[in-house]
């Protein structure tokens, strides 16, 4: 048997689940052709399908050894390397592929997100410089590094190159998404710019053509066939809010169907308990609008807008009569497509309709519902707050903020920085992203505002969610960030029974805590002005016995509150709805 042949058995045998079959078969091929890269290089597929990375590590580096010119395998061996965590080994891999395939842009992008992750910027920057000299014309460069800028926290930067990408490439998709989602998280962005962005981005999504005419029965009280299309069908944090909803709607008003176009994972499967699940993951738009035509949708309601996953495209032209978005994007989607948009009188106040190409559709309660995770565990009493409650000094306050990090820009860092100064012996704790660059971004940001670093404290990235939540055990206050504001992590806070701070801006992204803590019964924590919001966090922190009351009942406070009553939830979202419906069945759509 040939070295190929002797390749495609093994790839055989571990598909069918024998992976010491296969190691045994290339073994053996290796024994007989000791320098043969390509046995190698297939004896580390096999330990990287086993999940053993440092084994598969192991078979790269002799296969490198033997065949050093080949760049496919250097960059699989840098690969392997940076997921056992060699940084530096890993840089030292990805940057010998570049030299020897300058045109291999997968490999120079790589290495530039390994220097983030080595907190080393001017090498990150460099890297992306060379990549447009090296593959010119090529938009994907930009988005790229406008993409690792913002996962670092600089958003500045990052806005500075989406913003240089679409100049050259105007009517780039990929490009447009990156520059209106980056602007969601940037300080003074002006509203005209980022609504002509929104739109330029939905007319560039367009597929031609008329739109779908639909033949759906127009009778205003039938039972509604709705589609809810996201790609978060899984373990994120939007399905927290989607399962609440899903689960209380009325199965003799609505056929409920959960659309999930993201990869599946364990969580899908019980969203296919609560209602009727398509896996569209590998599906094209017209797959996508042919399901919908034939499940008879007559309202299509988009999860995600045009945040990471979003298949909003496939609603452009249409999947069905009435098309509404909701949830995972906080602003419009420019596109005409889409009749509602649903948000509340806080979130979108009257005169909010000025930013939207949608009508909106106001709930009278807050426009989301959060459902506890079954993984939630019991509020605790930070060591500071446990030793006040027995009779003891209040002890170093502690402030949180669990968000990520590029929601954290200048204006909120300054205020951060303000209240820590106003509140002696205080910390501030931050729950981020797992690596290095991202802590020396915000350290270096705090610092320009007044922060003193040294006050700040890092808690690690926590893949068991019953852990993830513990961490706020330690928390005092949680801070909520500006103008991008925290969703799922002000839930979170306020059910582990810590109090959030936020500070209500002037739109939809800068106004969601406002509209949590106003229906959780904690209104008196939001402020209207950076100012406000400085005096109200330090005037807790400075109220031992207020701040032991608010984490003892603040749990309970917001199970009972609007927010956490997915029943209510329901209700009233059916009822937008069908009052959609009532109005497409009229003509007034």
């Amino acid at each position: 048997m040939n070295a190929a042949a002797e390749i495609a058995e093994a790839h055989r045998l571990v598909l069918s689940g024998d992976a010491p079959g296969a190691r045994a078969a290339l073994d053996r091929a290796i024994v007989r052709a000791p320098r043969d890269a390509r046995l190698m290089h297939a004896r580390a597929q096999v330990e990287f399908h086993a999940g053993d990375l440092a084994a598969a590590e192991h078979w790269l580096a002799r296969a490198t050894a033997a065949s050093p010119g080949d760049a496919t395998l250097r960059s699989d061996h840098a690969k392997v390397l940076w997921g056992l965590g060699k940084l530096d080994d890993a840089a030292a891999a990805f940057g010998a592929v570049v030299r020897s395939a300058p045109a291999d842009l997968d490999a120079r992008l790589s290495l530039v997100q390994v220097h983030l992750e080595r907190a080393d910027f001017a090498a990150s920057w460099a890297g992306l410089e060379d990549a447009v000299r090296a593959v010119p014309g090529n938009p994907e460069v930009y988005r790229r590094w406008s993409e690792l800028a913002v996962r670092a926290g600089e958003v500045d930067e990052a806005l500075r190159i989406a913003r240089l990408g679409v100049a050259a490439w105007p009517r780039d998709v990929g490009l447009l998404v990156q520059l209106a989602s980056t602007m969601n998280f940037a300080d003074g962005v002006d509203a005209d710019e980022h609504m002509g962005v929104i739109k330029r981005l939905a007319a560039a999504s367009g597929r031609g053509g008329p739109e779908r005419t639909f033949a759906n029965v127009r009778d205003p009280e039938k039972r509604l066939t709705v589609a809810f299309l996201s790609p978060d069908f899984r373990f994120h944090a939007c399905a927290f809010f989607l399962a609440g909803l899903l689960s209380r709607m009325d199965s003799g008003r609505v056929r409920v169907l959960a659309y999930s176009t993201g990869r599946p994972d364990g969580v899908t499967g019980a969203f296919s308990q609560l209602c009727e699940l398509r896996e569209m993951s590998e599906w094209t738009h017209a797959r996508i609008a042919a399901a919908a035509e034939q499940d008879g949708v007559d309202i299509a309601v988009d999860c995600a807008g045009w945040s990471a996953g979003s298949r909003l495209e496939a609603m452009i032209p249409r999947l069905a009569p009435v098309q509404v978005t909701y949830l995972g994007w906080p602003h419009t989607t420019g596109s005409t497509s889409l009749d509602w948009r649903i948000v509340d009188a806080v979130t979108d106040p009257p005169g909010a309709e000025a930013w939207a190409t949608e009508k909106l559709l106001r709930l009278d309660r807050c426009f989301v519902c959060f459902a506890m995770p079954d993984h939630t565990p019991e509020p605790a009493l930070s060591p500071s707050l446990r030793t006040y409650s027995k009779g003891g000094s209040m002890g170093p306050v502690t402030f949180a903020s669990f968000n990520r990090l590029e929601k954290v820009q200048t204006a909120a860092l300054h205020a951060w920085a303000r209240i820590l100064g106003r509140v002696p012996g205080s910390r501030l704790l931050i729950k981020a992203a797992p690596f290095s660059g991202v802590r020396a971004s915000f350290e270096r940001r705090f610092a320009g505002e007044g922060g003193d670093a040294s006050r700040v404290d890092w808690a690690g990235f926590e893949m068991d969610p019953s852990a993830h939540l513990r961490a706020f055990h330690r928390a005092d206050i949680a801070l909520d960030p500006f103008p991008y504001n925290g969703t799922t992590t002000t839930c979170e806070a306020l059910l582990m029974g810590v109090p959030v701070v936020a500070l209500r801006g002037e739109s939809h992204r800068a106004r969601v805590g406002a509209s949590l803590l106003a229906s959780a019964g904690l209104g008196d924590l939001v402020a209207a002005s950076e100012d406000q919001y400085v005096e109200i966090a330090a005037g807790l922190a400075s109220d031992p016995a207020r701040l032991l009351s608010l984490h003892k009942g603040t749990r309970s406070a917001m199970l009972n509150s609007p927010v956490c009553d997915a029943s209510g939830y329901a209700r009233d979202f059916e009822h937008a709805l069908r009052g959609a419906w009532r109005a497409w069945c009229g003509g007034a759509m």
